[in-house]
């Protein structure tokens, strides 16, 4: 009395639900290959504004000796003192400008850490569905389009603020 044990290869609904399946693993690789690069060229602007926010750090340090220096060298006069209040209003603008480039960053930071996430989790978890992998890769794509405009915004800001500085 031997078990029969059917193989689930054998109905034909297996056999035509592999290609399907693989087909759809492929796709997601390309996917998935796609937002990487993506995410390399996030993580990569994010240097660029790393190292803006440093340039901007070093020249309110610049700025803070000047003044600093300033008021040791030069007698308290109107003009001096006007020249000082400018001073200090930029050095103001430019740490709030700083850290509201930093505070980008960081949330630029943790958009991309959850689109990892997600990521990794939708290859774990594929979905059979056709309609959700498409509906799945449209609303990454809106994350990206939208993450990569924020980046690119925030060098935009920075150019202006270098500009004017």
């Amino acid at each position: 009395m031997e078990d029969i044990v059917q193989n689930p290869l054998d109905d034909g609904h297996g056999i035509t639900e592999i290609p399907t399946l693989e087909a759809t693993k492929q796709h997601l690789d390309y996917l998935n290959l796609n937002l990487e690069k993506d995410l390399q060229r996030l993580d990569e602007a994010n240097q660029i504004l790393l190292r803006q926010i440093q340039k901007k750090e070093k020249s309110i340090q610049s700025i803070e000796r000047e003044i600093a220096l300033s008021s040791e060298r030069v007698p308290e006069t109107d003009e001096f003192t006007e020249i000082a209040i400018q001073k200090e209003n930029a050095l103001k603008d430019l740490e709030l400008e700083t850290a509201k480039l930093e505070e980008k960053n960081t949330t630029l930071r943790e958009k991309i850490m959850q689109l990892q996430d997600r990521i990794s989790t939708e290859l774990k978890n594929p979905s059979h569905d056709p309609e959700t992998l498409k509906k799945k890769i449209a609303e990454l794509k809106v994350k990206l389009r939208k993450s990569t405009k924020s980046c690119a915004q925030q060098e935009k800001e920075i150019a202006k603020m270098q500009s004017d500085y």
